[in-house]
């Protein structure tokens, strides 16, 4: 589902909350950050010029990241901290056959994702 077309669309209806409640976050995994270019491309100029705050999650960054528990074999799991803090969230995005690890997308935009 391409961001660029449904964003704009959530957004009107999200239209009574002042953007600057609404933060959009890049899943990007231990993907490296989005460059601005890319994120113009992705989100599309209406999204951009909102005034949502934008976040590109950054795995490898522990201070933004909170630990909201423990797998049964002891594993930590960490999420970005300001998602975890988020009142509502929605998640979007396209959903495609993924070479080892199943599909993109679904819940993964949370795990590992955020």
């Amino acid at each position: 589902m391409p961001s660029d077309r449904i964003l704009p669309v959530l957004l009107g209806e999200l239209a009574h909350i002042p953007p600057s409640d609404i933060t959009i976050f890049l899943a990007t995994g231990t993907h490296r950050s989005n460059t601005d270019q890319e994120i113009k491309l992705m989100l599309g100029d209406f999204v951009v010029k909102h005034g949502c705050k934008i976040v590109n999650h950054d795995a490898f960054d522990s201070k933004s990241l909170a630990c909201v528990g423990v797998t049964k074999s002891g594993i930590p799991v960490f999420l970005n901290k300001e998602w975890v803090g988020c009142d509502f969230r929605i998640t979007t995005g396209f959903v495609e056959p993924h070479f080892f690890a199943g599909f993109s997308g679904g819940p993964k935009m949370v795990a590992p994702g955020l």
